[in-house]
């Protein structure tokens, strides 16, 4: 609908070189890697099949070991005199801890949002300790998974 009829052809050739590459890369490397590879605070069996390719999840990866370091100064400089921002920065970490299937800590995560979302200062500086232990553990785990994957 929305291409001229001479590009909707390079769309669907480009769709199936695509989809033929992700199937390769799925189906040899992934699948072996899945049996293998075993990750403490990360499903990455999971995760693949979530994200479908090897590459893109590895990619996925980086990017919440990344989220997970630019996160923390904001999250330790905002609570509890933003809570506002401290809510959507926990909300952030777990969105893309569920896509990599860092389960555990999405759930923490989770806790906390709703914890700030409920104004709980006491029950958030409770947990603050845990979760930053949790944060650089889960942010371990991520880069051990990109090492190994790559």
């Amino acid at each position: 609908k929305w291409l001229k009829p001479d590009q909707s052809k390079q769309a669907i050739e480009y769709h199936k070189t695509y989809s033929d590459d992700a199937d390769t890369s799925y189906s040899s490397a992934s699948k072996t890697q899945k049996k293998e590879y075993v990750n403490e605070h990360i499903n990455v069996s999971e995760g693949m099949e979530r994200i479908g390719i090897l590459p893109l999840y590895i990619k996925t990866l980086r990017n919440f070991s990344n989220t997970i370091t630019d996160r923390l100064p904001v999250i330790k400089e905002t609570f509890p005199n933003d809570i506002d921002t401290f809510v959507v920065e926990v909300h952030g970490l777990k969105g893309v801890a569920a896509m990599v299937s860092a389960n555990d800590f999405a759930a923490f995560s989770f806790k906390l949002e709703q914890m700030g979302k409920a104004n709980d200062i006491s029950g958030i500086e409770e947990l603050l300790p845990r979760y930053y232990d949790a944060m650089a553990e889960v942010k371990a785990a991520a880069d051990d998974a990109i090492n190994h994957l790559s």
